[in-house]
């Protein structure tokens, strides 16, 4: 759509005996002289577009930045709109019958639009580059040598918060404002994990089962977790309480310096700019539980405020939406929560030099490491060492980058202690050298962290163990229980025989052969004597059926 003013005419002298208060444009001009922008009635209206529509209207301000100069500000509707527009002046004295000249026809790029014949001066850029050209020497060594070789990625293992089984992770019904879209979201996120997620349903069910449905998964005492985790298994029970899920809207404004016009006639002037700020604020706490061992750890709390502004400087402007906020708080809470169950994978950049020059062909073990054979830039890593130990051209720096390049590969390939020992190395053929020192303090870190995640391992899997024993011990109470109930209730020859005697209906005998078990003899001369002793034939025909 293509937006144009009217046109602007020369008005030779006031109307009306009003004085004209039109703005003017940016001009050089003669003395005597006087540069004016004169516009018609309905300048405000914009010719219409393509859309065959009604055209919006614009504001136009002027500003005078001294005699003979002012500055025509156009003001769209709308902070977007876009469009072009064509102004016509005149420079000519106050009676002077000539025609209007136009000036040019501009995009509407600028919020400013001021007039200058001139051409923009590239002073200030040429400067710029002999400011950084100056600066280049001046970068520190260790940063130069950064700058000059590649890096390449290594990670870190890092273990969890706690040390606690994942095989089944429960999440509680949420406490507070936005807890359900909290949860939701944590389930969501967890259900890429190789674990079991159970929410608000499952718990309810859960609680039922183990006659338990009148508490609620937040105020579970350490008995009834192990109870829950006897139930279903090692895992965790997650908890979150919501303390904060709001939002705020903050108008503010500052001011800002803008260049207008050209060579000698540029200037600087002040204006305005309003911002509307939209501040989202999500803060909660989760309590974990172990169900393995009904330890429930202290509390941690995360804390979101993502925000979003708009600015104008026209008008107070429209407020960002909150909701895209809200869901940007949301996701990233769901790493961060992770990392108290899971393990999560930290990626470092490791300077790995690859100069050609007198390098000992450092750069082919570069080239297979970009390739991704890793194992051969490993080969050539150690080969490169070799040949600028043999070398007498070889200078300490060179040595120490070739050690110092085999030490990043065996970090690469978790050899940590190996590496370690190629970095000191390096370190002694060049000491001091600041990446070959923070090589050496990250290879640490890395070790520490891979024994620690060894430790976790193996302390998750003598809790999965214990609660297994457990498990299986009070299994076999229960079963050990049960069939000494059965052994009580176990009907015998001699306990027929006595309620006979008793003179029992012969119906309740039956009831009680068909509700107990049964241990009866059954031989002939049992039987025998049963029948000696009165036994009903329904009675004996009852003892002969019941299974044991």
């Amino acid at each position: 759509m293509l937006w144009t003013y009217r046109r602007a005419v020369h008005d030779p002298r006031p109307t009306n005996g009003t004085p004209s208060t039109v703005p003017s444009i940016r001009s050089r001009h003669s003395e005597g002289a006087t540069p004016r922008l004169h516009l018609e009635p309905d300048v405000h209206e914009i010719a219409r577009g393509n859309n065959e529509g009604e055209g919006d209207r614009f504001r136009i301000d002027s500003f005078r930045l001294r005699p003979g100069t002012n500055l025509l500000r156009i003001v769209p509707p709308h902070p977007d709109s876009t469009g072009s527009y064509t102004l016509n002046a005149t420079s000519e004295p106050w009676c002077s019958a000539k025609p209007p000249q136009a000036i040019k026809e501009t995009p509407m790029r600028n919020r400013f639009q001021a007039f200058t014949s001139r051409a923009p001066s590239r002073y200030p850029q040429a400067l710029l580059a002999i400011c950084v050209l100056l600066a280049v020497p001046s970068i520190a060594p260790a940063q130069w040598r950064r700058l000059m070789n590649p890096l390449i990625p290594v990670s870190i293992e890092h273990p969890p918060r706690y040390v606690l089984s994942t095989d089944k992770i429960i999440v509680a019904p949420a406490v507070g404002a936005c807890g359900d879209d909290i949860t939701a979201e944590l389930i969501t996120g967890f259900a890429d994990r190789e674990s079991e997620v159970l929410g608000r349903e499952d718990l309810a069910l859960i609680l039922n089962v183990l006659d338990l449905g009148a508490r609620s998964g937040y105020s579970l005492d350490k008995d009834a977790a192990l109870a829950v985790g006897q139930h279903v298994g090692p895992g965790a029970l997650l908890r979150i309480h919501v303390t904060q899920c709001d939002s705020e809207r903050i108008p503010s404004s500052r001011t800002v310096s803008r260049k207008v016009g050209k060579g000698d006639d540029a200037t600087t002037i002040r204006v305005k700019v309003r911002r509307s700020t939209t501040e989202f604020r999500l803060r909660f706490s989760v309590n974990v539980t172990n169900l393995a061992t009904g330890v429930t750890y202290a509390a941690e709390t995360f804390s979101y405020s993502p925000s979003k502004y708009n600015e104008s400087e026209y008008s107070q402007p429209e407020y960002p939406s909150a909701y895209p906020l809200k869901e940007s708080a949301l996701q990233s809470a769901v790493p961060d929560v992770s990392k108290l169950l899971f393990p999560w994978t930290e990626v470092k950049g490791m300077t790995f030099f690859n100069s050609t020059k007198n390098s000992c062909n450092l750069k082919l073990a570069h080239l297979a490491l970009v390739a991704g054979d890793n194992k051969n830039a490993l080969d050539l890593s150690k080969q490169n060492i070799e040949l600028c130990n043999s070398g007498p051209k070889a200078s300490k720096t060179i040595r120490s980058n070739a050690y110092y390049n085999a030490g990043v590969m065996y970090r690469v390939a978790g050899e940590f202690d190996t590496a370690l020992e190629h970095f000191q190395q390096a370190a002694d053929l060049k000491p001091g050298a600041a990446i070959v020192e923070e090589a050496i303090q990250e290879c640490e870190d890395a070790r520490l962290k891979r024994q620690a995640m060894l430790q976790f391992q193996e302390e998750t899997d003598e809790q999965r163990e214990a609660l297994q024993a457990e498990v299986a011990k009070i299994e076999a109470a229960n079963e050990a229980a049960e069939q000494e109930q059965r052994a009580k209730q176990t009907l015998t020859n001699e306990e027929i025989t006595l309620a006979v005697r008793k003179q029992l209906p012969e119906w309740m005998i039956l009831a009680r052969i068909e509700a107990s078990g049964c241990d009866f003899d059954l031989s002939v001369d049992a039987l025998a004597a049963l029948h000696d002793a009165g036994v009903p034939k329904a009675v004996i025909t009852a003892m002969i059926g019941c299974e044991p």
